[in-house]
């Protein structure tokens, strides 16, 4: 939104500005933030950023060496759409409170990180296209004891002999009204996100009947791409929470039915043609360089399966001695 901070000091004056929002991410990938009076920003918030205790934040350092500080990015400030005072919201990369460099652990950081690395590597940018599944519930409730556990899950679109507008299992894909009870608000959703900047390639009901969406951006650079995708979240939160609905991107909130996933369309552009392209190739024009992509992500994908496989086995060998003992 911003070229600079003198860019932003001057619109936080002109338009009113009463309140200025730092969002941050933890490692696990979820928000939080710290908001000032628009009357206490000056060009040390720019420069210097706003300090905090890292240590009560998951994945980050313990309280011996937490204090950190953080540094907005002027370049997505955004009007916020949810709030009652008019706020202008920063997105924020996490930093040493002294030096100002930014730590290994913030996820934005390492996006920032690995974009500068193609760069030097191979004079590349990598463009993301994630599509957002999520399920819209009216209620959700859950509970567990000593003797007992349960969960709940309420939608308007379940299967109902009396409006006798519903989709089968698995079989809302692109449904229309009235099966698709929720398309109002998710174009809602849709405005707030592009309120925010976020470029929005379409949204459509999905798979799951009883209440699963999907939302897909336009292709992004990486850190484009994932600040979008963490807004695109936010607004369909927050939108739902007007609505007295729950949204949930958990991979499985339901048995038998789809679960959520967040595909991502990836590939490398270089002057403007994309690296995984090649006219003479033998199978399906990939080039060498996408055949290379595609097997370091599976070498990857291997590697932490047995990783995990054994860090789990390990730990089941520890307890089967433990009971022996």
């Amino acid at each position: 939104m911003f070229n600079s901070s003198e860019e932003a000091m001057q619109y936080i004056g002109k338009q009113s500005i009463e309140m200025v929002d730092l969002k941050f991410v933890d490692l696990p990938g979820r928000w939080h933030h710290i908001t000032i009076p628009a009357s206490s920003v000056n060009e040390l918030l720019f420069y210097k950023g706003i300090p905090f205790d890292s240590s009560s934040v998951p994945g980050f350092r313990g309280v011996s060496c937490g204090d950190m500080s953080l540094i907005p990015d002027v370049a997505t400030g955004f009007i916020d759409p949810f709030t009652e005072l008019a706020t202008l919201s920063f997105i924020c990369n996490i930093c040493e409170a002294d030096t100002r460099a930014n730590i290994s652990g913030d996820p934005r950081g390492v996006a920032i990180r690995a974009v500068k690395y193609l760069r030097d590597k191979l004079s590349a940018e990598s463009l993301w296209l994630p599509e957002l599944e999520f399920y819209l519930f009216d209620g959700v409730a859950y509970e567990t004891g000593n003797e007992f556990a349960y969960f709940e899950f309420d939608s308007a679109e379940i299967d109902s002999a009396e409006s006798g507008y519903y989709n089968h299992s698995n079989g809302g894909y692109h449904a229309l009204p009235p099966a698709d009870r929720y398309y109002d608000i998710r174009s809602e959703m849709v405005h707030n996100a592009e309120a925010m900047g976020v470029p929005i390639r379409y949204h459509h009901h999905e798979a799951g009947a009883r209440g699963q969406q999907e939302i897909e951006i336009v292709p992004a650079p990486l850190l484009d791409g994932a600040d979008a995708v963490m807004l695109v979240k936010y607004a369909v939160k927050m939108t739902a929470v007007r609505y007295g609905l729950v949204a949930t991107f958990l991979p499985k909130p339901l048995y038998n039915e789809s679960g959520n996933g967040m595909h991502f369309h990836q590939f490398l552009v270089k002057d403007d043609k994309s690296l995984f392209w090649d006219d003479s190739a033998e199978y399906a024009h990939l080039s060498d360089s996408a055949l290379a992509y595609i097997a370091g992500i599976l070498d990857h994908a291997l590697r932490l399966y047995l990783s995990l496989f054994l860090q789990i086995t390990t730990r089941s060998r520890l307890a089967r001695r433990s009971l022996l003992a």
